[in-house]
């Protein structure tokens, strides 16, 4: 039952109890009147009853006198007189105001009168004596006179039982109501008393729950308050001193604009405005200046009250977010500024990568031109030279042989040379044909290509089962005839034995070709992938120093890294990476792109020459 019902009940109950109450006197009041009527009427009967008996014996002493003349009896009928008279006036007073007695009470009052008086008049005698031995006419007139008066007590009695049965059915029926108020006056106390303990228990629960709210209106980090429509706080949880550091006592005795920044006031008055109209606040933002002069930021929502007077509000200190919501902004337009500065970056980029397209064009078509015309004095030079020592060596002075010697050997390593950059040229990797390929069959065409240096230096080539990879077969091929005629050609006094294995790691296939040479010494492990980065003189190794250049770019275009791990002594070890997927990588860095060198017939030996003399840059 809701609690506005229970009240309702409890009032009716309350209304209902005074009723009963008010009906359970009138009824008691009620009750004994009739009662006290009763008691009279029961009463008169018995009086009337008392003057008949006394008339009966008022007749009785008087007719034995008469008849007698015994003094005896005549003391009797003189008591029985006196008896009489009292009996009647007792009879009168009881029958007093009874409504249809008042004929009969006149009637019996001059029947007693006339029945004494009569009897006394006949028995007097003039000298004063009482007569005795009477007629018979006044024995008659007694007994009549005491008939009539017996018949109208009796009628008289009668009467008064009447109304004594109709006044007995009226207490009964009191009694009987006065039962009914009393159940329901306990019925009514009973609702009352379990109302009373409803309402009770409503009271604490209320009250519990108030204390709840007070708790959490006290706890709460976000600030509550209420406040009238004149703009004074009314109260507030402790979060408001806490966060602004004014006293409650500050807090409502001053107007709530006296804390507002006075850049927010115009905006806060409008607002309060718009509640002194009944409308709600939603999210409003305003400053508020603290105690010690800092500046906080709350966002409220309020209700207003208008039938109250009130306004219902609550803050939450948004001071953090402002800070952040103005970082997050100056980030934006520092971004956008750095974005701005990106696109010009990336304009300047594209038109520097638009200029370097065409300076490579411009450098692919002197390259051309280049190869086509070097090739061919140099041919001529070289020719020449070799017809000059074949003709004059020994004709001239030493001297004019030791130039001849060193023009031809110089033509020579310039076209050796010619040849390596080109070969270095065709490395590229818009040119990769990737394919799924074993690796053994592989190392067997290398093989093939460096038989000459295997055969002339009995180099052992060990390797176990190897995996498929994604690569280009040209290029692969290349790079392990590169690897392998290095570690023959920079060996130790031992017979060569180089070993290639291959392990799996993530996404990519390790392949390592491991030797037993000279080795290198570990602060040239990086130098020597450079372009003509030579180690040792020309007069020791042979070589242009592209070999491993041309490796690095082999292995960087399929997506992969080399590098190489070597003491100094005891040989080196060149491990290579390969992915699993047919997804190459771009190459690193811009290098020079030169074009391949005019179709001439150079045999196989010189090309594995060329690729085994390429890798002098490895030192011991």
């Amino acid at each position: 039952m809701k609690p506005r019902l229970m009240s309702i009940a409890y009032v009716l109950a309350i209304c209902i109890v005074l009723v009963l109450s008010i009906l359970s006197f009138l009824d008691t009041r009620e009750l004994l009147r009739t009662e006290g009527v009763g008691r009279t009427t029961r009463d008169a009967i018995e009086r009337l009853e008392a003057v008949q008996i006394t008339a009966d014996e008022f007749e009785g002493n008087a007719q034995a006198f008469l008849l007698t003349g015994d003094p005896s009896y005549s003391t009797a009928f003189q008591a029985s007189s006196q008896t009489l008279d009292d009996q009647e006036a007792a009879a009168d007073q009881a029958t007093a105001g009874r409504p249809g007695l008042e004929h009969d009470r006149d009637v019996l009052r001059g029947l007693i009168q006339q029945m004494r008086t009569g009897t006394i008049r006949g028995l007097s005698r003039p000298d004063g004596q009482v007569q005795t031995h009477p007629d018979d006419a006044l024995i008659r007139d007694l007994a009549g006179t005491r008939a009539a008066l017996g018949r109208i007590a009796t009628q008289m009695r009668a009467e008064l039982e009447a109304q004594l049965v109709v006044e007995r059915a009226q207490h009964r029926f009191l009694r009987n109501g006065s039962v009914v108020i009393a159940g329901g006056g306990v019925v009514a106390l009973a609702v009352i008393l379990v109302i009373g303990f409803l309402l009770l228990q409503e009271r604490q629960r209320r009250k519990a729950i108030e204390m709840d709210h007070n708790r959490f209106f006290d706890l709460s980090i976000d600030l509550f308050c209420l406040a009238n429509i004149k703009g004074f706080f009314t109260r507030v949880n402790p979060a408001f001193p806490r966060l602004l550091g004014y006293t409650l006592e500050e807090l409502t005795t001053r107007p709530i604009m006296a804390f507002v920044h006075p850049d927010d006031r115009e905006r806060s008055l409008h607002e309060l405005a718009v509640l002194g109209e009944g409308k709600d606040l939603i999210e409003f933002e305003n400053r508020y200046v603290c105690k010690d002069g800092s500046i906080v930021w709350l966002m409220w929502n309020c209700k207003s009250y208008l039938s109250r007077q009130m306004v219902f509000g609550t803050a939450r200190n948004i001071t953090r977010a402002k800070i952040m919501e103005r970082k997050l902004l100056e980030n934006e337009q520092n971004l956008e500024r750095a974005l701005r500065a990106e696109r010009r970056s990336l304009l300047e980029l594209q038109s520097h990568s638009v200029a370097l397209e065409r300076s490579n064009r411009e450098l692919k078509e002197f390259a051309h031109v280049a190869a086509h015309d070097l090739q061919e004095p140099l041919r001529m030079v070289s020719s020449y030279c070799a017809m000059l020592g074949e003709t004059y060596r020994g004709k001239l002075d030493p001297d004019a042989d030791e130039i001849i010697t060193l023009a031809v050997d110089g033509a020579k390593r310039m076209q050796v040379l010619i040849q390596d950059m080109l070969v270095y040229a065709r490395v590229d990797s818009s040119a990769l044909q990737l394919a799924a390929a074993a690796l053994s069959p592989i190392i067997g065409e290398a093989r093939l290509n460096l038989q000459a240096a295997i055969s002339e230096s009995r180099a052992q080539i060990v390797y176990d089962e190897l995996p498929d990879v994604w690569v280009d077969r040209r290029q692969i091929v290349q790079l392990l005839q590169n690897l392998i005629g290095n570690a023959i050609k920079y060996r130790s006094e031992e017979i060569p034995v180089i070993r290639i294995t291959a392990s799996r790691i993530e996404h990519a296939w390790r392949i390592s070709i491991m030797d037993n040479g000279i080795g290198i010494a570990p602060r040239h492990h990086d130098r020597v992938f450079g372009m003509f980065k030579r180690l040792h003189t020309r007069d020791k190794y042979s070589g242009t120093g592209i070999g491993l250049a041309v490796c690095r770019k082999i292995v960087e275009i399929h997506g992969g890294t080399i590098w190489v791990e070597s003491t100094g002594v005891g040989g080196s070890t060149f491990h290579f990476t390969i992915p699993d997927q047919p997804s190459p990588t771009a190459t690193p860095g811009p290098v020079p792109i030169l074009p391949a060198a005019p179709s001439t017939t150079t045999s196989s030996n010189s090309v594995v020459s060329a690729g085994v003399e390429a890798q002098e840059s490895i030192t011991a």
